[in-house]
């Protein structure tokens, strides 16, 4: 599922994926993350979101980067952020997540369109002149 690349994720998705594909309390959506998630994605609930990821929604997973995490209420304990692009529907996404080792909890931060948007428009370049779009 995950194409490999140079750099190396801090955590393992896969861990994230059968979190939720559990279902289970351990998955946090933060706020504002859902209005996103609903947005772009249709997914208009954190149980639809984690069902999402759970049940493979996240095609094509590609790693961006890992980063220390900017909002940490607590600085004196670093917590890492991995960021991922994926494909779904023709869409491109963006996935940003982390796990809090002290209360064993994933929290997804970002679900919403690919910071590029230009990627999303690369999807659908072919069909451009079939749908009379200017892109």
């Amino acid at each position: 599922m995950l194409e490999k690349k140079e750099k190396m994720p801090y955590y393992d998705i896969e861990k994230l994926i059968k979190a939720c594909k559990k279902k289970t309390s351990t998955v946090i959506v933060l706020n504002g993350t859902l209005d996103k998630a609903c947005e772009f994605f249709d997914l208009c609930t954190i149980s639809e979101i984690v069902a999402f990821i759970g049940n493979g929604g996240c095609e094509k997973l590609e790693f961006i980067n890992t980063r220390p995490w900017d909002n940490n209420p607590n600085k004196s304990i670093e917590i890492k952020v991995d960021s991922y692009e994926f494909t779904t529907n023709n869409k491109k996404g963006y996935l940003a997540f982390m796990y809090n080792d002290k209360t064993k909890k994933w929290i997804i931060k970002s679900f919403h369109d690919a910071i590029s948007e230009s990627k999303n428009d690369e999807l659908y370049m072919p069909f451009k002149d079939l749908l009379g779009e200017k892109i």
